[in-house]
């Protein structure tokens, strides 16, 4: 029988950090892209707004303990990192049907 009693766990949000990084330097260009078949950067901005909303309802289920405010910031960067995913698609797309 599964249990409906909250679990307590240690949340590291730098490893949350480093999910939204990685995609985001890519795409600014502070890490090259790798050389593989198939990979652009819309492809890789799209699967950023995925991971961004996976980690959206990862947090939307937890409840501070004892930092809020700590909690509050992760929120945030995730839904600046969201929205910066949106935005790269937006641009990616528009360049794509522009012929750029």
């Amino acid at each position: 029988m599964s249990s409906t009693s909250p679990i307590d766990v240690k949340f590291d949000p730098e490893a949350m950090r480093l999910l939204m990084e990685i995609p985001r330097s890519i795409v600014e260009g502070a890490v090259p892209l790798p050389e593989v078949h198939g990979i652009n950067h819309l492809m890789l901005v799209k699967h950023a707004d995925h991971i961004a909303k996976a980690l959206k309802a990862v947090l939307l289920g937890l409840t501070p303990i004892n930092d809020p405010d700590a909690l509050d910031q992760i929120r945030d960067e995730v839904n600046d990192f969201e929205k910066w995913a949106e935005s790269k698609i937006d641009l990616l797309d528009a360049e794509k049907t522009n012929g750029c």
